[in-house]
């Protein structure tokens, strides 16, 4: 692994400490878009 690699693995980003931390926050993004998206649609329905 290069240096620079090394020194970004170790650093605690906006999004997770691990490559884990990070897909879970991006899970959490989809499933909340998703939401919204259902809302929006059948509040569309409705009107």
């Amino acid at each position: 692994m290069s240096l620079a690699c090394e020194h970004l693995a170790q650093e605690s980003s906006t999004w997770g400490a691990r490559m884990s931390d990070a897909l879970r926050q991006i899970e959490t993004f989809e499933f909340l878009f998703e939401c919204e998206l259902k809302t929006r649609s059948l509040l569309n329905h409705k009107a």
